[in-house]
């Protein structure tokens, strides 16, 4: 694998690890919203 398509490999999985951290934390809250 070139240097680059490294480089845009582990941006693109590091993006994906903050959308599905975001989800979590937004998902969360609405369950305690919903629950409270």
């Amino acid at each position: 694998m070139s240097t680059g398509a490294l480089a845009a490999a582990q941006a693109a999985l590091a993006a994906e690890h903050a959308a599905v951290y975001g989800y979590g934390v937004v998902g969360g809250r609405v369950d305690g919203d919903r629950r409270g």
